[in-house]
């Protein structure tokens, strides 16, 4: 379920009110939402920026420490979605399920 917050909030933010959004599906536990968007940029272009520069489009109300520059994604199998703190402090938010970019756009 966080796994599609994560991918709406993302979708939601590199797409204002000209994206095409749709519920698929809905049920007492949940729903999902699909969003449709055409982005005039390369895959790795887009794959670069949604995990190199996480604080550029997360909220920051949406961290511990109020900045959104502190999130970190490690692009890998079991890799980190982490946020750091004050204090040596770390937050893990999420955890990379499987990553195929060397699949996709090699």
């Amino acid at each position: 379920m966080r796994k599609n917050a994560v991918f709406a909030a993302v979708m939601l933010v590199l797409a204002p009110g000209w994206a095409k959004s749709e519920v698929a599906d809905a049920s007492a536990n949940g729903f999902t939402v699909k969003i449709s968007l055409r982005i005039q940029a390369a895959p790795g272009d887009v794959y670069g920026r949604l995990i190199q520069h996480v604080g550029d489009w997360w909220d920051p109300e949406h961290t511990y420490s109020g900045s959104s520059h502190n999130l970190s994604i490690e692009p890998k199998a079991m890799g980190c979605f982490c946020e750091k703190l004050p204090n040596d402090g770390v937050v893990r938010h999420m955890e990379v399920v499987s990553s195929c970019r060397a699949k996709l756009w090699a």
